[in-house]
């Protein structure tokens, strides 16, 4: 590994800022929305320079799994946890993408039974609350392609089609365009999924041909991303002050912990939750800092706390002289709370580069003020 002066030199190097970059339409970030992520060129450029093919890389607050798709393009190994079921559904989807290169040849018997949908479509028989959500024949077709993935196929084939399909049933509770109070086009947006702000009216949506055409891109993206030599992946369900892997064997951190009172992670992912039948409300209460804690008058207190407890065992299961890679972001309600979590981790750690506060291109979440939305880049090392 290179000397602490050459890593400032190489971080400095880079425009940390990535003006207009945002995540790639041909990649395989963009089979799936998902509330909060960073874009990939963050942990890319992060990856590669202060990590080496073969090593293991973490990111304890994985969300839709953005750093180890990344690692596992460059070569690393890595490890990915989160407490939301539905990030790491769509985490172990894009890696089970990158792993199959052949993606578009293992398709044929899916599409061959989407051509039957006319004759095939099942009548809904789940949670009761997607009715309220979802328009009864795109809910009909919806079913039918759950029943086809659920027949024709399992393991990474599976893992992939999973991934398209929650990104199409989130799509299809999009109200078409209905207009604001102002007369503006409202835009579909995963904050009104995690507030529960049903549709007045269900819209119908062709759900079958949208499934089609996200297998389509996928196959596009399997053909140009798609690894042939592969590399060790895990995701876990689990809170990054749980992590259960061993301690000392982890080369290089890169992760984002969540905003303070900002999102709702599992709120945003209702639907999925609901397909899925999934204890939504486990998930939330295992939730670090989200947004239905923006009211309690000790959330700043709470939230610290449980940052200071995973970064205690962030640092455990590092390696010595392991790097630790972290992107934090300002909370609108509590002001400065992003210098407290930096603190936190250089208590811990051995500061080497930062922070360096960047201009986000891409927001992850709207400034009403009209700001500038920042974020603070900072590397550390494990002595």
């Amino acid at each position: 590994m290179q000397g602490r002066d050459d890593v400032v030199r190489r971080l400095n190097d880079v425009d940390w800022d990535f003006p207009k970059a945002r995540t790639p339409g041909g990649s395989v970030h963009a089979l799936h929305w998902f509330p909060g992520n960073f874009i990939p060129q963050i942990p890319a450029h992060l990856i590669q320079l202060l990590s080496l093919p073969g090593e293991l890389v973490l990111d304890p607050f994985c969300g839709s799994g953005t750093t180890g798709a990344e690692a596992y393009k460059l070569g690393r190994r890595s490890r990915q946890s989160d407490v939301c079921r539905a990030g790491i559904q769509v985490a172990e989807g894009k890696l089970a993408l990158l792993a199959m290169p052949d993606f578009g040849q293992q398709c044929g018997r899916i599409f061959n039974e989407l051509y039957f949908e006319g004759l095939a479509r099942r009548e809904w028989d789940g949670h009761p609350e997607l009715c309220e959500w979802l328009e009864r024949d795109t809910l009909r077709q919806l079913n039918f392609l759950w029943s086809v993935i659920s027949d024709n196929a399992d393991g990474l084939l599976r893992a992939v089609l999973e991934l398209l399909f929650s990104d199409v049933l989130f799509a299809c509770a999009s109200t078409h365009g209905s207009r604001t109070r102002s007369g503006g086009v409202r835009r579909h947006h995963w904050g009104w999924i995690a507030d529960n702000v049903k549709p007045r009216t269900q819209r119908w949506h062709n759900a079958i041909r949208m499934f089609k055409d996200r297998m389509v891109l996928a196959i596009d993206i399997a053909r140009t991303e798609g690894c042939h030599e592969k590399s060790e992946a895990v995701v876990q369900r689990e809170a990054a002050a749980e992590l259960t892997c061993e301690d000392g064997i982890v080369d290089l951190v890169v992760t984002s912990p969540p905003y303070l009172g900002v999102i709702d992670y599992a709120l945003a992912n209702r639907l999925s939750y609901l397909w899925m039948g999934w204890n939504v409300n486990e998930d939330r209460k295992r939730e670090l800092g989200s947004r239905r804690s923006r009211d309690q008058k000790r959330a700043r207190e709470i939230y610290l706390k449980g940052v200071a407890s995973c970064v205690d065992r962030i640092v455990a299961v590092m390696r010595p002289e392991g790097y630790c890679a972290v992107v934090v972001g300002a909370s609108r309600k509590y002001g400065g709370v992003e210098s407290e979590v930096v603190d936190l981790f250089g208590q811990m750690l051995r500061p080497v580069w930062g922070p360096m506060e960047r201009i986000v291109s891409r927001r992850r979440v709207a400034e009403r003020e009209g700001r500038p939305a920042k974020e603070t880049v900072c590397v550390f090392r494990k002595e």
